[in-house]
């Protein structure tokens, strides 16, 4: 099977999964308040989950822009936290990579690809720094700081572009 790397070859690859893909079932299933648009939430006390124990072969923190939940400005490989899976996990079989982004301990997305993988086999400390469209005037300065230039899996832009949704587009990193 080959590595799969970006959404579009994920939800090709495991329809059987592709509930993974509705942000509002995996936030109701992880027992998170939650609900469509407009649709009022009731205060209730978090639910407990059934959990199951989990290690991470490559663990990452980003640093991003407060306001824009797209532009991170840094990855930054840690050593993997010591955390339980909600047992729902399980489900998800049969897949070459499971991708799951949390803040602190908090699932907010899983993906059925591989993430940031740039950083995939480097020691604790290493940074990876996206290069936006509009940020190129950075990379001679961080060449200087020891940082070499990785450009993205895809060459093409509309790849990466959401169908024209998405106007500063990351064209690569400069890792270190």
């Amino acid at each position: 099977m080959l590595s799969l790397d970006e959404d579009y070859q994920a939800w090709e690859a495991y329809p059987q999964h592709r509930w993974v893909f509705n942000k509002l079932e995996v936030a109701l299933k992880l027992g998170y308040k939650a609900g469509p648009a407009c649709v009022p939430l009731p205060k209730t006390s978090n639910t407990l989950l059934s959990v199951w124990a989990w290690e991470p072969f490559c663990s990452m923190m980003g640093e991003k822009e407060e306001n824009n939940l797209t532009k991170f400005s840094k990855w930054k490989v840690v050593n993997p936290p010591k955390w339980n899976l909600p047992r729902f996990i399980c489900e998800i079989d049969n897949v070459e990579f499971l991708n799951i982004e949390c803040i602190d301990d908090k699932i907010f997305e899983i993906h059925l690809r591989t993430g940031n993988d740039v950083l995939h086999g480097k020691p604790v400390g290493s940074e990876a720094i996206p290069i936006w469209d509009d940020e190129k005037d950075k990379m001679k300065i961080l060449e200087e700081q020891g940082y070499t230039f990785k450009g993205n899996h895809h060459p093409d832009s509309f790849k990466y572009n959401a169908h024209g949704l998405l106007s500063n587009l990351r064209i690569g990193y400069m890792i270190k």
